[in-house]
């Protein structure tokens, strides 16, 4: 049987919760993490004072990939997860930092003769 519910299975009494965000390769590191950092501030589920967890995922040829992670208690995993990605583009859309688009290059084929 498949279930989505997360269960805890150490003594740890919180889970981490996170997303992955892709920004564009242009964006400041530093100013992603400090913008990344305050939007996490303002999500009500987490416990802040277990810190929070910010890092560099990926670097792509198109962007960086993100993690923003806080702890919650198990039963608010996913209520979490969602609230820290609300939050996450707010606060991104308003510092306009851009996310990253996977770019495709289409090339036209040419036939030898």
């Amino acid at each position: 049987m498949i279930s989505s519910t997360i269960v805890n299975l150490s003594n740890e009494p919180l889970v981490g919760a996170q997303v992955e965000v892709a920004v564009h390769y242009r964006e400041d590191i530093h100013r992603v993490e400090e913008v990344g950092r305050k939007a996490l501030g303002t999500v009500d589920l987490l416990h802040h004072e277990r810190g929070y967890g910010i890092f560099v995922n990926e670097l792509l040829d198109y962007g960086m990939t993100f993690v923003f992670r806080g702890y919650v208690p198990d039963r608010d995993y996913t209520n979490a997860c969602t609230e820290i990605a609300v939050a996450i583009k707010n606060a991104f859309d308003k510092e306009n930092i851009r996310l990253a688009h996977q770019r495709v290059i289409l090339e036209e084929r040419k036939e030898e003769k």
